[in-house]
């Protein structure tokens, strides 16, 4: 019989062969099977494909600089529930993020509308079909006597949005300065928008409608507080995009992703 050759089973088979021959072919039957499982886990887990899934602060999906959010737990399920890839959550920004997955510094990036810039980005992409519907809302503080058709002009008002997010009132034009000449402001979070709404510093703010049903939940005497419009200023048709070069098809994503959707 041929032993092992190198490292832990080659050592119990010269330790056991000059007095234990039969005993080697019971612990053979034992080990070398185990030895074959982990070949064959480690070779699996070699050959994975990296993915970087590109995020910036966007709740409820990508929220503290990408530690929590709705991508990270799809990345760790999609890490459990297959080996073939391996998902790897990358930091970009709303601005950078085109040149990002141009020059395949992140290979996908999760629940983005193909309306916020990449229609006429002239940046070749892969995309899934729609995943979720969502939509922007404007909000306002409850006040005696105001209703819906305080939004029905932002003349005079000052209205805050996020740094970076396109929105349909300003023309889905991100370039702060342009933005500030129509008396549009822009803030680095929701939470800071919210609070600065609170405080009369603002007078409307941009919340999408998952966001708004996040804050609602987790503190519930805020929603009392708010006003928010019927209206949308955009419906969201999010999918998923990616690079023209990435390991990962947008069918074969589309097919991992949506299960854990539900």
């Amino acid at each position: 019989m041929k032993p092992p050759s190198g490292g832990f089973f080659a050592l119990i088979y010269f330790h056991l062969t000059p007095k234990h021959n039969k005993c080697m072919n019971y612990y053979s039957k034992i080990f070398m099977p185990f030895a074959l499982l982990c070949c064959l886990m480690t070779s699996a887990f070699a050959e994975q494909s990296i993915i970087n899934v590109g995020g910036y602060n966007f709740p409820p999906f990508v929220d503290n600089e990408g530690q929590t959010g709705l991508v990270q737990d799809l990345i760790k399920k999609l890490n459990q529930s297959q080996t073939k890839f391996k998902f790897v959550f990358t930091s970009t920004s709303p601005n950078r993020r085109y040149r990002d997955l141009k020059e395949h510094k992140i290979d996908a990036i999760f629940f983005e509308d193909e309306a916020w810039g990449w229609t006429t980005s002239k940046i070749p992409y892969q995309k899934t079909n729609i995943l979720l519907n969502g939509g922007e809302h404007f909000v306002a503080l409850a006040k005696p006597g105001r209703d819906q058709k305080f939004f029905d002009s932002f003349k005079g008002k000052k209205v805050r949005g996020i740094f970076g997010y396109h929105y349909n009132f300003a023309d889905m034009n991100t370039d702060a300065e342009v933005l500030r000449k129509k008396g549009i402001s822009l803030g680095q979070t929701n939470e800071e928008n919210v609070k600065d709404l609170l405080n009369e510093r603002v007078d409307i703010i941009v919340l999408n409608s998952f966001t708004a049903e996040s804050l609602a939940k987790k503190d519930q005497a805020l929603g009392p507080k708010l006003l928010i419009s019927n209206k949308k200023d955009q419906n969201y048709q999010l999918r998923i995009l990616l690079n023209d070069n990435t390991p990962i098809t947008a069918m074969e994503i589309e097919k991992l992703v949506v299960p854990l959707l539900k």
